[in-house]
């Protein structure tokens, strides 16, 4: 897939915001900026973080881990409708083909197209994960969503 052609449509994104507020807002914030409970869904941190990941690993990650206090819970479609609407909160271009669940572009030239230039790599958003504060609201313990492979939601 070319990332300047889209990786999802807009019908899921208009799909996926509503899913949005009714299942991530109050984690993530109605702004997808994150909040004390749940990591930013957009920006620097999170592109910082998923821009070398996959597509596909944002859709596992989504489908195995969220929503909070019900994991794995929302159908396919659902997911696959969050991502998309994720993805347009980051700048990523809408197409005529839905939304793919293993769809293996990588986030950063979805969002940025062919003129992405992609940071170091996971070590730097290592750093910001682990300098993000993820503890606050949990009674700083520290407690943060990690996905499969030891990556942070």
């Amino acid at each position: 897939m070319i990332a300047d052609t889209g990786a999802y449509t807009q019908q899921q994104v208009s799909k996926g915001q509503e899913a949005y507020v009714a299942y991530c807002a109050e984690c993530h914030h109605a702004t997808l900026r994150g909040t004390g409970h749940g990591l930013p869904l957009t920006g620097p941190a999170f592109t910082a973080r998923w821009e070398h990941r996959s597509i596909a690993e944002l859709f596992e990650t989504t489908s195995m881990l969220m929503p909070a206090g019900a994991p794995g819970s929302l159908r396919r479609q659902v997911n696959e409708d969050l991502v998309a609407y994720v993805l347009s909160a980051n700048g990523a271009p809408a197409g005529d083909a839905p939304l793919s669940a293993d769809n293996s572009l990588q986030i950063g030239l979805a969002i940025q197209g062919e003129g992405w230039k992609p940071t170091p790599g996971p070590e730097a958003a290592r750093a910001i994960w682990e300098g993000a504060g993820s503890g606050a609201g949990a009674g700083g313990k520290g407690l943060g969503v990690v996905a499969p492979g030891g990556g942070g939601w």
